[in-house]
């Protein structure tokens, strides 16, 4: 099984990525490349990005990594990725951070008592709505399951408020961002149950913070360990297990469902 691979960046996803630093924290598993040989290609989320990861599919590439996808048709690449068995893998600020996979246990055993789920964001103004709405919701997705009832409130050049509920329990769930300067593009997840909350707070990907996890009862306050990992070497990471694997990723099936929300 291949453990090592080399990759190439498109200048605007190689810098908003942070990809040269990606590569030099993992040495055992990638190296950089030239860019049309390389295994591992990174394209920037900018508009336009599916055509040209699929470009990148039919030319050799052995997976894909989208830094910071925009709302985009994503069809026509599903088809090609799943034909190919290559494993697209979209790089997210909040929702590639791996304290998400590890706090959704904590999430899944309060949910049968949850009351209320507040997804609240504090955005930079250069950040479009849109695809922060997308990326919100797909966070919600991994943490909390399927949502249904998923409609919008408000949206305007200062953010949006959505609502929906969780499938299943039928918990009421609210994904509110604002655009303000106060904060620098930090995510709070809160799950308020009958007795306590879970508390998970996000930090943005090009900080050195890393995110936290508290579950609150009325035994106490538990805050589970810290991961001192960012998103995008969180997201890279994960190309080259998938790729190394020869298994594929739902991220564009997840993606295509965030934004055909109304």
């Amino acid at each position: 099984m291949r453990t090592t691979f080399d990759v190439h960046a498109e200048n605007g996803a190689a810098q908003t990525g942070a990809v040269s630093s990606v590569i030099a924290s993992l040495p055992m598993s990638l190296a950089s490349g030239q860019a049309g040989t390389a295994a591992l290609r990174g394209v920037s989320g900018t508009k336009g990005w599916a055509h040209r990861a699929a470009e990148t599919i039919t030319k050799g590439a052995a997976g894909v990594a989208v830094i910071a996808p925009e709302p985009g048709d994503t069809q026509s690449l599903e088809r090609i990725a799943a034909s190919t068995s290559v494993p697209v893998v979209l790089g997210f600020r909040w929702a590639s951070n791996p304290a998400v996979a590890h706090a959704v246990e904590v999430y899944q055993q309060a949910a049968p008592d949850s009351a209320l789920v507040e997804v609240t964001a504090y955005i930079r103004d250069s950040i479009p709505i849109v695809q922060v709405r997308a990326e919100l919701l797909v966070l919600a997705a991994r943490l909390l399951g399927p949502l249904d009832a998923v409609r919008t409130l408000r949206t305007n050049k200062n953010g949006f408020a959505v609502a929906a509920t969780l499938t299943g329990s039928g918990t009421p769930l609210t994904i509110v961002a604002v655009v303000s300067n106060a904060l620098n593009n930090d995510v709070r997840v809160r799950m308020l149950t009958r007795n306590g909350c879970v508390d998970l707070s996000i930090p943005a990907p090009d900080t050195a913070r890393p995110a936290t996890l508290k579950r609150t009862d009325p035994q106490g306050a538990l805050i589970s360990p810290a991961h001192y990992e960012s998103s995008h070497r969180a997201t890279w990471k994960r190309l080259a297990a998938l790729a190394a694997s020869g298994s594929t990723a739902p991220d564009l099936a997840e993606f295509r469902t965030a934004i055909a929300y109304p």
